[in-house]
């Protein structure tokens, strides 16, 4: 998909048990000069090289999530500093841009790579920043859900979010997830001409077990997460239900929880009956992606409230 002449977007959907693309095969000769790497296409923190060039943008593994820029907003200070004036060609924009999802984030981010300079206004400012936070926290930010931009979010982004909430998003091919991009883009052209218009927010969710100072729930309301926070459930394990024979979890906390993460996370990756591996960031992580777990909610219930009690959290 090319939005801007010199600017091209690559989308290649991770698949069950392919492995995450590093920073020094994204600098090699696989990939085209002027290689932009978007939201963990590239695994591990922003990094860049000027000689290539290449850079990745990405706030998910090596870094603390709550102090790291979303990826969008990298991509916008970036855009701000003069990015294409080391990514051109003949003075104008050239980049290769690489994704492997078409969240929020993704879709924000192409969108200003792709229509840059006609990002400026207050409509733009206000959408990085709240999708920003919105981002950084995977959802869980305290904001009223009768803030006005976030019903204009929830139509903005309601092309992904009905592929999210229906567990087709590990089904889409690159042409597929191309056009849930291009439809959330399309949305975010009219919202900053003032055409956005607000759907209602669904923020339910229900509580399937409590543990030692967490709790598992079943989010029904993609937008759950920020009631949870304001309800005070600071640490959790979210099932999703099945998707072609795996269990689908979230796990998550807020930045400040003694909630331990990483020794949860081994532990639900040691719990596999293959091993697969649980992954995300300090605050947020998932069942494996594209193959779900082979656990069961009580078994997983079970491994997270073990490694609670063994490091002595205290809710």
């Amino acid at each position: 998909m090319k939005r801007q002449d010199g600017v091209f977007l690559h989308v290649v959907p991770k698949r069950p048990g392919s492995q995450p693309i590093t920073w020094e095969e994204f600098c090699g000769p696989e990939y085209p000069e002027h290689a932009i790497a978007l939201d963990g296409y590239v695994v591990g923190p922003p990094r860049q090289d000027l000689v290539k060039p290449a850079i990745n943008f990405n706030h998910h593994e090596g870094v603390v999530r709550f102090a790291t820029r979303a990826t969008c907003e990298q991509v916008r200070v970036a855009l701000d500093m003069g990015l294409y004036r080391i990514f051109a060609k003949n003075g104008l924009p050239w980049a290769h841009i690489f994704v492997d999802d078409c969240d929020e984030d993704v879709c924000t981010s192409w969108w200003q790579a792709s229509r840059w300079p006609h990002i400026a206004g207050p409509f733009v400012t206000r959408l990085v920043a709240v999708q920003g936070l919105l981002d950084m926290s995977a959802g869980a930010y305290p904001i009223d859900k009768n803030f006005s931009i976030l019903r204009e979010f929830a139509w903005i982004y309601e092309p992904y979010v009905e592929v999210r909430m229906a567990n087709k998003l590990n089904q889409l091919s690159a042409s597929e997830m191309a056009r849930v991009i291009e439809s959330v883009c399309t949305r975010i052209d009219n919202y900053v001409s003032g055409q956005g218009i607000g759907l209602p927010l669904d923020t339910r969710y229900e509580v399937l077990r409590q543990g030692a100072g967490w709790t598992m729930v079943k989010v029904v309301g993609y937008y759950a997460r920020a009631q949870m926070c304001i309800d005070g459930v600071d640490a959790f394990v979210n099932f999703r239900g099945e998707d072609r024979g795996g269990f689908v979890y979230s796990v998550g906390c807020g930045p400040f929880s003694r909630f331990p993460m990483e020794k949860i996370r081994q532990a639900l990756s040691e719990a596999e009956s293959d091993r697969r591996a649980w992954g995300g960031a300090d605050t947020i992580f998932a069942s494996p992606r594209g193959q779900g777990s082979t656990l069961n909610p009580d078994q997983v219930f079970e491994t997270v409230e073990q490694e609670v009690k063994k490091h002595c959290f205290n809710p």
